[in-house]
């Protein structure tokens, strides 16, 4: 199902959208395409996704990169 209906439509839709909005548009179908596979699983995905979003703020300005970033990891 994936090969025959969802990667021809996410591509069709990639390709005629503006590229400024190619990007959100990915993150829009990654995360129905997760959701479809598994709530609990895509639950994981994005707290992971945050805290390292977070860290990745963090991480720049301080003087303990190294630290931060063995625990980011």
């Amino acid at each position: 199902m994936f090969i025959f209906l969802f990667l021809p439509l996410v591509l069709t839709g990639f390709f005629l959208l503006n590229p400024i909005y190619r990007m959100g548009f990915l993150i829009i179908v990654s995360i129905i395409f997760y959701v479809q596979w598994s709530v609990e699983h895509f639950i994981l995905l994005l707290t992971s996704i945050t805290i390292n979003y977070l860290f990745s703020l963090i991480l720049p300005g301080s003087r303990y990169k190294g630290v931060l970033l063995a625990i980011a990891i």
